[in-house]
Formats: C-alpha cells, sequence, structure tokens
C-alpha cells in the first residue's frame, strides 16, 4: 500500500500546464528531489581512462564508474569521524584529471594517502592518521578533478565534510515517517522514498515517475534504472498511463527505460520512452510495449508533442543467427504466447533475444528490438519515418536469456541491461498530418484522442482512449544514432560511447 505524506511530491505533465517550464542547462547534474531536503554533499562523480580516437588520431577521455563507493557519514578515521567517505580505486595511468566530483556545495575535503604528489602543495598538511598522511582544503560548489595515484602507487580516499568542518547531519525525515523506516546508506531504499517520484498524468491520475539509481538526499539503491531523466529536456514523464489505458495491462515498473536527447541546432529536446525490460521472460511473449515520444521547445519549454502508444514490437527471433538466419522463437513458458509465425506474417517488427544451451548458435549477441511505431505511419499519429520499424534499441548485456529454442524458462546472463543504444531514421512528428483528426471536436488546439495502439480516433470520454498532442503548426525530426555515459542523469548524445553506467553495483536482477 502506497503512504500519502504531507509533501507528496505530484509533477503535472507539461501538456497540462498553461505555464511551460523551461528545460535546464546540461550541466545541472542533479534534479530536484520530491521532498525538497537538500542532497548529499557529493552531486555526482566519474573516473576517466584514455581511449585512442581513430579518427584524428588524439587521446580522448572516457568516463566510467566502476570501483568507486562514495559512502556518507561513514567516516570511522580518528580526528575525521562522521566525515562522508569516498573511496577510489588504484590506478597507474598518469591523468591528470582522473577523477571528477561535483560538489552540491561547498565541503572541507581531506585526502588521505601514503603518498604526497605535487598537486596536494595548495593543500594544508594535518595529522598523519594509521600511517597515511592526510592534507585538508576547502572546495567551493561545483565541479573538481584529481589526478590519478600513478604508477605503483597505492589508491588515496577522500573524505567530505561541511564547510565549517563539522559532519553532514543525517537528513530529515518527510512527517508520517518513523526514524525506524529511515534510508540507510548504500542499502536499497525503502519502499516509500520510491513512492515519492510521482507524476500526474494527461488522464488526471497519479503515475509513477522517473527517478535516479540514487536517491541524492538519503544515498539509498533503488535497485533498477529508467535511463534518461526526462527533465533534461523539461518533460514529466508519467510511466503508466499508457499501459494503464489499455485496460491497467502488467508492465513491470523496472522496465520503462527513457532516452533523452537535446537537438541544439533545431532547439528541440526530444524524450522518448520504452517499456523494455530484459528481466522478465514475459517480453517474449508480449508483441506491444508501451511507447512514448514527447518533443519540448529547448528555449520556451513549450510541449510541441506528446504521443503515446502500445507499439508493435513483432515476434521474437534469436540474436545469432544459422545459415545467416536469424531463427524464429517460439517460448513455451506460457501457454498464452502467440504463434510467432503467424505475427511474423503480419508485421516486420521483430526483437531478437539471446538464447542459451542451442549448440548450432551461439549464445551471445546485442538484445535487438525493431519497432514500436509499425502501424503509425502515415496514419493517426501524424508520425513518419524511414524504413520499416521506425525505431531500435540495442541493448548490449541483457540480463536474461531463453533457455532453448521453446524459451521455458530464462536464462540468466550476468549483465545489468545499462549498455543500450537507440536509433531512429528520419523519425518526423507533423501537425498537417493530423489536422483533421484535431478538429474533430471543433477545437483546433492540437488535442485528439485515440485508442492505445495509436491507429483509431476515438472520443474523448471513451474507454482506453489515450490523451494525444501536437502543437499546431509543428514540424520536427529526429535522426541518428545516440548512446550515453552519464549514469547520473543519462543525457544521449551522438558523440558518446556506450558504456556500463551502473553506480557502485547498486542494480538488480529485475532491473
Amino acid at each position: 500500500m502506497k503512504r500519502i505524506f504531507s509533501i507528496t511530491f505530484v509533477l503535472l505533465l507539461a501538456a497540462c500546464s498553461s505555464t511551460p517550464v523551461v528545460p535546464p542547462e546540461v550541466s545541472e547534474s542533479v534534479a530536484v528531489h520530491p521532498t525538497g531536503f537538500e542532497p548529499a554533499l557529493v552531486t555526482k562523480y566519474q573516473k576517466h581512462s584514455e581511449h585512442p580516437d581513430e579518427e584524428t588520431g588524439t587521446i580522448k577521455l572516457r568516463a566510467s564508474y566502476g570501483g568507486v563507493k562514495y559512502q556518507p557519514r561513514s567516516a570511522e578515521v580518528a580526528g575525521f569521524e562522521g566525515w562522508d567517505v569516498l573511496n577510489l580505486p588504484k590506478n597507474d595511468e598518469a591523468i591528470s584529471n582522473w577523477f571528477q566530483l561535483e560538489l552540491n556545495r561547498p565541503a572541507k575535503v581531506a585526502v588521505m594517502w601514503s603518498e604526497k604528489g605535487g598537486w596536494l602543495s595548495g593543500w594544508q598538511k594535518a595529522n598523519d592518521v594509521d600511517g597515511q598522511s592526510v592534507w585538508v582544503k576547502t572546495l567551493g560548489k561545483g565541479v573538481h578533478t584529481f589526478p590519478s595515484p600513478g604508477a605503483d602507487n597505492p589508491a588515496y580516499t577522500l573524505l567530505l565534510a561541511e564547510e565549517n568542518g563539522q559532519p553532514s547531519a543525517a537528513p530529515p525525515l518527510p512527517s508520517g515517517v518513523a526514524e525506524a523506516e529511515r534510508p540507510q546508506p548504500n542499502q536499497s531504499c525503502p519502499s516509500w522514498v520510491h513512492d515519492l517520484y510521482t507524476v500526474k498524468a494527461a488522464n488526471g491520475s497519479v503515475s509513477e515517475g522517473w527517478h535516479p539509481q540514487i536517491d541524492p538526499v538519503y544515498w539509498c539503491y533503488f535497485r533498477h534504472e529508467h535511463g534518461a531523466d526526462p527533465g533534461l529536456v523539461g518533460y514529466k514523464a508519467a510511466f503508466r498511463y499508457i499501459a494503464d489505458q489499455n485496460d491497467l495491462q502488467s508492465e513491470q515498473h523496472e522496465g520503462f527505460k527513457g532516452y533523452a536527447v537535446r537537438d541544439e541546432e533545431s532547439g528541440v529536446g526530444w524524450y522518448v520512452n520504452i517499456h523494455s525490460t530484459t528481466s522478465a521472460l514475459s517480453r517474449t511473449c508480449a508483441r506491444h510495449h508501451t511507447v512514448v515520444l514527447a518533443a519540448v521547445d529547448l528555449k520556451s519549454g513549450e510541449l510541441l508533442a506528446e504521443l503515446g502508444l502500445k507499439g508493435d514490437f513483432g515476434s521474437v527471433k534469436t540474436t545469432e543467427r544459422r545459415n545467416d538466419e536469424h531463427l524464429l522463437l517460439q517460448p513455451e513458458f506460457r501457454a498464452s504466447c502467440p504463434d510467432q509465425n503467424a505475427v511474423a506474417g503480419d508485421t516486420k517488427a521483430v526483437k531478437m533475444v539471446r538464447v542459451h544451451n542451442e549448440d548450432s548458435i551461439g549464445s551471445g549477441g546485442y538484445e535487438r528490438w525493431r519497432g514500436g511505431l509499425v502501424g503509425t505511419k502515415g496514419t493517426q499519429l501524424g508520425i513518419s519515418f524511414r524504413g520499416d520499424t521506425g525505431m531500435a534499441i540495442d541493448i548490449q548485456n541483457p540480463i536474461t536469456a531463453c533457455n532453448t529454442f521453446e524459451c521455458t524458462s530464462s536464462s540468466v546472463t550476468g549483465g545489468n541491461a545499462t549498455r543500450r543504444t537507440f536509433r531512429v531514421s528520419d523519425l518526423q512528428i507533423d501537425y498537417d498530418k493530423i489536422r483533421i483528426l484535431d478538429g474533430a471536436d471543433g477545437n483546433t488546439d492540437g488535442v485528439f484522442y485515440t485508442n492505445q495502439y495509436g491507429d483509431q480516433l476515438l472520443d474523448a470520454d471513451a474507454p482506453n482512449a489515450v490523451r494525444q498532442y501536437i502543437k499546431p503548426g509543428t514540424s520536427i525530426k529526429l535522426s541518428g544514432g545516440y548512446h550515453t555515459q552519464d549514469a547520473w542523469r543519462g543525457l544521449y548524445t551522438k558523440s558518446a560511447k556506450t558504456t556500463d553506467v551502473e553506480l557502485e553495483g547498486g542494480l538488480g536482477a529485475t532491473n
């Protein structure tokens, strides 16, 4: 059962608000917390490694997150009791800006190290502790960089306190939450923390919304992630709206994955959400999955389009080929799974899933989803695209695979499904394609209603009617392949290299 708090955080979809919310700058790396409480000292961090760029011949830095752990108020070091601890891994490379740390506010920072690099010359020497030297300095709000330890040197540790040198106080609790239910840093979040992240959907219902991997106030782990923060483009995503309009269809919350793209050249911010879990075997039976397309004017914050449907992702095939062919699977773990031969004959959309325990094919490969917009092209939603399927997701490290061609049970792969690439081919949303539909109710306000599959016009009060919106006069396009390296808010860009963005090992088996 969900609690009701006196400060419950409910966000309105931009389409339902008379005042647009101007999208934040990309550099704003922490979203506002539902409680309004001040976040922990650390906003975000990342390591850097050097990689040669084949096109330019130069060395580029690539972000990564493994081996780093932030532990608020956990220090037991003499003289620094209760300070935050940031454990860093050993690194033999000589990189001047190896570790990047962003602070929410000014902080007193201590470096514990058995060595002394030249970069510590501006730091104040404190008393040695446990055979290690300690240097202290006050750092301001914002981004700070630290060099790698260097060859043959041990790792160093950062300790952090408030600007006055006092440990950060434990964050307050919302009204109605008992102290016994206090979230513990670096542990799983209690359900009440997750329940704070809600959004008001287009029909007025309250839906689950986006949240980061780690709660920024309590620093507890949600054990799953939802991809890019829609707030990066000034949008609020109500995850369950389409599924609930589809007769309360069961779509596990963890499976909603978002892709936020800021097209600065055209001034449009895009947010695409696709229910694409890889932990639940039910995905091999389900032909249709929630798809939401939203677009926002990056300067004004005005909503340009908000379209939602149960997108067609077709039949299920193997990721690996035999005789140059992806083999059709027929899941049998559930008697109600549709005949995949019939589905394949009806659509070009397809999900390609790994299969283990079959010697005739390999057991690796990306999980590839092709579809989502099939059936909408040139019909009711004002959408057009190049090719047959409109969208594609490549998931490099899916969580589960089918055990055999019959897929009677799942097989765990060891992945966490965070390495995802999103692609579209000349995806265009055009108001001119829905002008007649918009005026069907006598209003040319860009609002119209369809069934949950987006292929039939409905009255606003019809059962399962989905509210659709395209601002009159809008014609916008998105094309290309997009990747992310940012584990915190997950902005997708064309220039990034897809990497594992799990933070602190905090994701779970149902991510």
